[in-house]
C-alpha cells in the first residue's frame, strides 16, 4: 500500500502527479500516514496561496517534513527552518542551493517554481524573477554565475529551457520544446564540453529538430551543430529519462531508436559528446533493475536506479556488486569527492533504502567509491523521509523529499 501510493518518478519528479502539481501527491501521503499511526493532525500548506511552504512545527505531530539539511559528515539533522515541496536541487557553490519544482512561496514569499535556499535553508530575497504560475521546473544546472533551468508542467517532459543570473535572477534567455502533455519522460540538463545538454521527450527545440537531446549554446539558447547520429536511422526517435555525464559520454535512461541497449538493457545506454554516436557501452543486463529513472556516473561507474537499482562499470558495462550491499531502492543520487549518498522515492512497489552494510537506515546511506564501501553516515530523521533528491552543498547535503 506504502509504495504504491507514494509514486515514484521519472527524473525524480513524481510519474503520477495529476491536477496542480502534487496536490494528489501529497493528500495520497496524508492518507499512508494517517493510516500508519504517524500523524494525528495534518496541516494545511502555509501562506501564498496555498503554496508548498509548510510550517516546520510539523515535526511536532510527527507529521513527515519534505525538506531536511544533514550534516554530511556527522548525519546531524536540521529541520528548524519552513518545510518545502521540492523535486530537484543543486549547490549554488556557496554553501547554499537552488531549488526547483512545484513551488509557489518560499517562506512567505512568492516564488513560482525555482528559488535559492542559503545554507541555513532561508530564502534568499536578492534571487528573485518571474516565472508563469504553476511552472514545474524539473532540472537545474549551476555553471560559473548562470543558472539554466528546465521546466514543464506536472505531466509532461521539459518544454521550456532558460537561463538566469545565479546572483539577481534575472532571465538570460529562454526556449521552447515541444515535449506532448501528459506525457511524462521526465528528462535532464548537463554542462560538458562548453554546452548546455537537455534530455527529455521532444522533437525540436527553438523549431530545430532535435529528438530527445540536444546541445544548446550556454549564451544565447540556440541549438548547437551537435545532434544524435545513428547510421541505421534516417530519422532519429529518442526519449531521454535522465542522464550524467562523465569522460566524455552522456549516460542515459531511455532509448533512441535503433540501438540494441534499448531493446536488451531496459533503456540504459551512452551517447559520445564528440561524436553524437552510441558508445559500445552496454550494460549487463540484471534482474535488480526494472527501469531507470535516475542516472549518476561518477568515479567510472554508472549507478542507475528507479524500479530497483544497479551500478555498472563505466567501460565494460559490466555489474559492479557492491550494491548488494544495500537494501532495498535506490533513485536519488548526490557525488561529493568520492562519496556517493543514495535515498529513494518509492517507484511501482521498489520500496526504500531499509539497510546499508547489513545495518538499518532511514532511507539516506552514503558509500565511498570505488570500492562501494558503506560509510558510517546513517542519519535517522523521523518519521523516515521520502527522497526525490539529493544535493551537497559545503558541509551539508540537502534532502528532498
Amino acid at each position: 500500500m506504502l509504495a504504491r501510493t507514494l509514486t515514484g518518478s521519472l527524473g525524480n519528479f513524481p510519474r503520477k502527479a495529476k491536477g496542480e502539481c502534487l496536490r494528489r501527491n501529497r493528500l495520497d501521503f496524508r492518507i499512508v500516514v494517517q493510516a500508519l499511526g504517524l500523524a494525528a493532525v495534518l496541516l494545511s500548506a502555509a501562506s501564498c496561496g496555498g503554496g508548498s511552504a509548510k510550517s516546520s512545527t510539523a515535526t511536532k505531530h510527527a507529521v513527515p517534513r519534505e525538506l531536511y539539511i544533514i550534516n554530511a559528515k556527522t548525519g546531524a539533522v536540521d529541520q528548524n527552518f519552513p518545510d518545502l515541496e521540492v523535486s530537484t536541487a543543486v549547490s549554488d557553490g556557496s554553501g547554499g542551493w537552488y531549488i526547483g519544482g512545484c513551488l509557489s512561496c518560499v517562506s512567505g514569499v512568492n516564488r513560482d517554481g525555482l528559488a535559492r535556499l542559503r545554507n541555513d535553508g532561508s530564502l534568499d530575497p536578492e534571487f528573485a524573477y518571474r516565472l508563469p504560475k504553476g511552472t514545474v521546473v524539473m532540472s537545474i544546472v549551476h555553471h560559473e554565475n548562470v543558472v539554466y533551468a528546465g521546466e514543464g508542467k506536472a505531466n509532461s517532459s521539459i518544454k521550456i529551457v532558460a537561463a538566469f543570473d545565479a546572483t539577481s535572477g534575472r532571465k538570460l534567455w529562454q526556449v521552447r520544446a515541444n515535449a506532448p502533455d501528459y506525457v511524462f519522460s521526465g528528462g535532464g540538463l548537463a554542462f560538458a564540453d562548453g554546452k548546455l545538454f537537455v534530455g527529455g521527450n521532444f522533437s525540436r527545440v527553438a523549431g530545430v529538430p532535435r529528438s530527445g537531446l540536444a546541445a544548446l549554446d550556454p549564451g544565447t539558447g540556440k541549438p548547437t551543430s551537435w545532434h544524435v547520429h545513428l547510421a541505421s536511422e534516417r530519422e532519429t526517435k529518442g526519449q531521454v529519462n535522465a542522464m550524467s555525464v562523465e569522460n566524455g559520454a552522456i549516460y542515459y535512461s531511455g532509448f533512441f531508436k535503433g540501438t540494441e541497449t534499448y531493446r536488451e538493457n531496459k533503456g540504459l545506454g551512452a551517447i559520445s559528446i564528440r561524436t553524437g554516436r552510441p558508445t559500445s557501452w552496454n550494460p549487463e543486463p540484471t534482474n535488480d533493475l526494472d527501469e531507470a529513472t535516475a542516472i549518476l556516473a561518477t568515479h567510472g561507474q554508472v549507478l542507475a536506479g528507479g524500479n530497483g537499482f544497479a551500478v555498472f562499470d563505466a567501460r565494460s558495462g559490466r555489474v559492479v556488486p557492491w550494491y548488494k550491499h544495500l537494501t532495498r531502492n535506490a533513485n536519488a543520487f548526490a557525488a561529493s569527492g568520492n562519496t556517493v549518498y543514495l535515498g529513494a522515492s518509492p517507484n511501482d512497489g521498489s520500496g526504500i533504502l531499509t539497510r546499508a552494510g547489513g545495518k538499518r537506515v532511514h532511507n539516506l546511506a552514503a558509500v565511498v567509491l570505488p570500492s562501494g564501501r558503506v560509510t558510517n553516515w546513517r542519519p535517522m530523521p523521523s518519521p523516515i523521509p521520502y527522497v526525490r533528491a539529493l544535493a551537497v552543498s559545503g558541509q551539508n547535503v540537502l534532502v528532498c523529499g
